[in-house]
């Protein structure tokens, strides 16, 4: 019978080395970093403790429900043209916007652009599509 082999101390099953300062934090997405807490009083503390209660249902759902809702949305602006697809892209558009201003102090400057991007596009394909 061979001998039995000896994990070194630290490391977990999985082959994955551990989370430090070689690794990155556990739970955070890259391009990210920590955010400073924001000054009470201030507007971004408004918006975030108003804001906390819908944050708390979507933590609630099913992973994959805002998703699927906001391709949704899409689709239905994709293949509807006029205001009602207008309308479901701005939709689209104000939620994006809504969770980028939540991740904005978190994300590093490429990561900043691409969101600002984004919801650029979906706003100009409401623009587009709510005036055919």
């Amino acid at each position: 019978m061979p001998p039995a082999r000896r994990r070194p101390s630290g490391s977990k099953r999985g082959g994955r080395p551990p989370a430090g300062p070689q690794g990155r934090a556990a739970g955070r997405a890259p391009g990210t970093r920590t955010p400073p807490p924001p000054r009470p009083g201030s507007a971004r503390a408004k918006v975030e403790r108003r804001s906390a209660v819908h944050l708390a249902y979507l933590t609630r759902l099913p992973r994959f429900l805002p998703f699927v809702v906001m391709l949704a949305l899409a689709l239905v602006a994709i293949f509807i043209s006029g205001p009602a697809g207008g309308v479901a892209w701005f939709v689209v558009a104000a939620f994006l916007a809504w969770l980028a201003y939540f991740s904005w102090p978190a994300l590093t400057p490429p990561a900043r652009v691409l969101r600002i991007v984004a919801v650029g596009i979906v706003i100009a394909a409401g623009v587009i599509t709510f005036g055919k």
